[in-house]
């Protein structure tokens, strides 16, 4: 039997158009995970911050002594919203480091 061999031009050709394919296909691919994982990190809300309630609590203490009235006013503070840091704070970029 005699099988037809393919010319080299042709070859280069078809795996040119391989290789076509499979470029557009990642890039494809690639822009759709990207844009999935952009939405996803949107609708998750990671790294969103609340805005810290402020309440305050005020006492007032009066004392009375024969016809002298003290009255004081005693404030609380509202509670801080947790914070957190980590790491050394230093950063050497480049060069030596001299």
């Amino acid at each position: 039997m005699h099988t037809p061999t393919h010319s080299p031009s042709s070859v280069r050709d078809r795996n040119l158009r391989r290789l076509r394919t499979l470029t557009v296909g990642t890039a494809v691919a690639a822009i759709a995970a990207t844009a999935g994982l952009g939405t996803l990190a949107a609708v998750s809300g990671a790294g969103q911050s609340t805005p810290a309630t402020t309440s305050s609590s005020s006492t007032t203490t009066t004392t009375t002594t024969g016809t002298t009235s003290t009255s004081v006013d005693t404030l609380q503070a509202a509670p801080q919203a947790a914070t957190s840091s980590s790491g050394g704070g230093q950063v050497t970029s480049g060069g030596s480091g001299r």
